[in-house]
């Protein structure tokens, strides 16, 4: 990303100056290196953090993603009303952005970041499943029938403080732009705020997470499907596992990041299943890796990058 940021030492003069043992720094940390006391804090994503005295686009959690190698890493920090998103995996994959006649069910960019020492994301508004076209984010290129059967994708989230709509964060469809008709190796968000992984081997498998992310804070959630089986975390913590789950749905499809089709997404008459497709919150740092299913340890460092 690479871009230059204020600098906040005349926060950390003020503050001395003022004999504060503290300085809470709100909103997200900049890139120029910051003078404030090593007990200052700031606040990304609601989550609070000690303040740290640089960073860059190569270094924390972006430079632990692109280590790893991923197929497309979107950091969904490009400006306002862009028609595409930058690929940060260095493999020249950027997202298209796509936009419907009714703003209301647009993507946005501009979003506050939910990670330290970022300053854009994708915000996804709150769309009805009745809604047949809404804005997404896709990779316009077509992956082949059966699809990928081994794969991580992750993504930051933040939703509001008790949202009980549920909503899709990213996943594959065989549709680049409105409606998927066939759809899987979905991340989304069910109505009682848990985190969850979908595919569809011929039945629809979930699984879902313990942890609750409505509660107004930035999350982190990775979903693995490979030899091991399907595996879910929530903030570098596993939340479930079914070694059982090695293929998910047969077809070409698009992976894209934000709404798409849920219909039927769970056990029939279930309440949990989400009530919207679009989800109501941000999104930030999504990425996708083909043919690799990252391990536990390789999540947890990821995590680490961004909370300590």
């Amino acid at each position: 990303m690479g871009r230059r940021r204020p600098r906040r030492e005349q926060l950390g003069r003020v503050a001395a100056a003022v004999g504060l043992a503290v300085v809470t720094l709100i909103g997200v940390a900049e890139t120029g290196a910051t003078t404030a006391a090593a007990t200052a804090t700031t606040v990304v994503g609601g989550n609070t953090f000690a303040t740290r005295t640089a960073c860059s686009g190569g270094t924390g959690l972006p430079g632990a993603v692109q280590s790893l190698g991923p197929t497309f890493y979107w950091r969904l920090g490009d400006p306002v009303g862009a028609v595409t998103v930058a690929d940060s995996s260095g493999n020249g994959r950027p997202g298209t952005v796509r936009v419907t006649g009714t703003a209301a069910n647009n993507v946005a960019l501009g979003a506050t970041s939910l990670i330290w020492c970022d300053t854009g994301a994708l915000r996804q508004p709150a769309v009805a499943r009745a809604v047949a076209n809404a804005g997404t984010v896709v990779w316009t290129t077509l992956r082949a029938a059966p699809g990928p059967n081994t794969f991580t994708i992750m993504a930051w989230v933040q939703v509001p403080a008790g949202l009980a709509t549920g909503g899709r964060v990213m996943g594959f469809g065989n549709a680049s732009t409105g409606r998927s008709t066939t759809y899987d190796r979905h991340l989304f968000v069910d109505n009682q705020g848990r985190a969850a992984f979908g595919i569809y081997p011929g039945a629809v498998r979930v699984l879902r997470s313990t942890t609750l992310v409505n509660d107004g804070k930035a999350h982190f959630l990775v979903a693995t499907l490979g030899p091991s089986g399907g595996r879910l975390y929530v903030d570098g913590v596993p939340q479930g596992s079914d070694p059982t789950w090695t293929v998910a749905q047969n077809y070409g499809g698009y992976w894209r990041v934000g709404w798409d089709n849920l219909a039927g997404w769970g056990p029939a008459g279930d309440p949990v299943n989400p009530t919207n497709f679009g989800l109501g919150g941000v999104i930030d740092e999504a990425a996708v890796f083909e043919g690799q299913e990252l391990s536990a340890a390789q999540v947890a460092a990821i995590w680490a990058t961004n909370h300590w």
